[in-house]
């Protein structure tokens, strides 16, 4: 940059403040791009030749102090930035009561003049910004202390499900150990309609015609079973019971089962009315009972044989608890295996 310029525009700063006498201090700033290294130099009376990188001093005796940023880069712009925004009586700036609510603005000049005038105006904004302060220190202070309780309580529930888990962990030990060593046991939970629906009860009685139930698989991939119904009872229970047997039928899973069948199979006749007195009975295989009952069905979709009752039920008990709507309804309550 050309010393001169600088020269010049000092000189011109200085002709304004000598001339008008308002100027404390003047900012000159030389503002290029992004790419900027800026130096600073305090100009005062003595003589010394500046450069563009250099902190230096002006020529000119009568220049006041003032405070020059020297920017160097390709394309200066040099803005002078005047007295106006921290000096300059005339300049209009905020009440100092601005932050509390006072909206006023006038001439640096005659801020004073407000001040005085308005002292009580100002004190009570003080008070009220002083108020909505300790209110919102109130309410911070009540929310800190519900985070201490809660983080409190936390504590307290962390401690007592400890002393729970280690109580239930000492409870279950033994039990543990035990079923480690107990021999295995087969459950079974019946695969099938969950209830075995007989409609046209007395149309059945009539014509004396027995009916299969649909099947139902003792347990996955298990034994294949239906149950088989004579609405007007048949041998000793023929006219005045109902006879209710198990039959095995063909099942997919044949293949992979432990022919004879052993355990346990029971059935129920549901209550309609109360739904809890149900007329239940159980039929047990075991090694007494003959191989008609309980092998392995390879010819024919069921077994010939069933086992069950001739005389489940008289005719007379039937209404009104579990007969309704013409419609009985049947159950395979409990399967048990026997390994």
């Amino acid at each position: 940059m050309d010393v001169s310029l600088l020269r010049s525009i000092a000189s011109i700063i200085a002709g304004t403040i000598s001339s008008e006498g308002i100027f404390k201090t003047t900012k000159l700033r030389i503002v290029p791009n992004v790419h900027s290294v800026v130096s600073t130099a305090m100009i005062t009376s003595l003589p010394m030749m500046m450069s563009p990188t250099t902190t230096g001093r002006c020529v000119d005796p009568s220049l006041s102090p003032a405070l020059i940023s020297v920017v160097q880069l390709s394309n200066v712009i040099i803005i002078i930035d005047i007295h106006v925004a921290d000096e300059c009586p005339l300049t209009t700036i905020n009440c100092d009561f601005h932050h509390v609510g006072c909206a006023v603005k006038l001439p640096r000049q005659d801020m004073l003049e407000h001040l005085r005038e308005n002292l009580l105006t100002h004190i009570s904004l003080l008070a009220t910004s002083h108020a909505k302060q300790q209110a919102e220190i109130t309410n911070l202070k009540a929310e800190n202390d519900t985070l201490k309780r809660k983080h409190e309580n936390f504590g307290h529930n962390y401690q007592y499900l400890e002393a729970e888990n280690r109580r239930l962990k000492t409870k279950f030990e033994p039990m543990q150990q035990l079923l480690k060593t107990a021999p295995p046991i087969v459950k079974s939970r019946p695969l099938g309609p969950p209830v075995l629906t007989m409609t046209n009860f007395q149309q059945h009685k009539r014509d004396g015609d027995e009916w299969f139930s649909p099947p139902v698989y003792t347990h996955h991939q298990g034994y294949k079973i239906s149950l088989k119904v004579y609405a007007n009872g048949c041998s000793t229970g023929k006219g005045t019971h109902v006879s209710v047997g198990v039959y095995f039928m063909r099942g997919e899973f044949d293949d992979s089962l432990k022919w004879l069948f052993r355990g346990v199979i029971s059935w129920q006749l549901l209550d309609q009315v109360n739904g809890k007195d149900h007329s239940t009975h159980t039929v047990p295989y075991s090694d007494k009972t003959p191989n008609t009952y309980c092998n392995r069905v390879t010819k024919g979709e069921r077994s010939k044989n069933g086992r069950g009752l001739q005389k489940f039920i008289a005719h007379s008990e039937l209404e009104p608890k579990y007969l309704r709507n013409d419609t009985l309804l049947f159950q395979i309550h409990k399967i048990e295996l026997k390994k």
